[in-house]
């Protein structure tokens, strides 16, 4: 499945990973749900999301893990 969406496209991929590509505009920030089950792996351009520059972890939510995001594109992906 294929989302696009005013900031972005949402690839799915139905067997354990989900890619995710966002362009966050110039001086802004965007809260950004991420699709994510419990125990997954989430990485922002290949590093661990921990070590990501202007990604602020917001909370868990069911499912999704909640980022406030700075302007600049990003490409999350999330894994088994």
């Amino acid at each position: 499945m294929t989302l696009e969406t005013c900031l972005g496209f949402l690839y799915m991929i139905n067997q354990g990973y989900t890619a995710l590509w966002i362009t966050i505009p110039s001086n802004t920030t965007a809260t950004v749900w991420i699709p994510a089950l419990e125990g997954w792996n989430l990485t922002e351009s290949g590093n661990p999301i921990e070590e990501a520059e202007g990604i602020t972890f917001i909370r868990n939510e069911p499912g999704f893990e909640v980022y406030d995001i700075g302007s600049g594109s990003y490409e999350f992906i999330t894994s088994e």
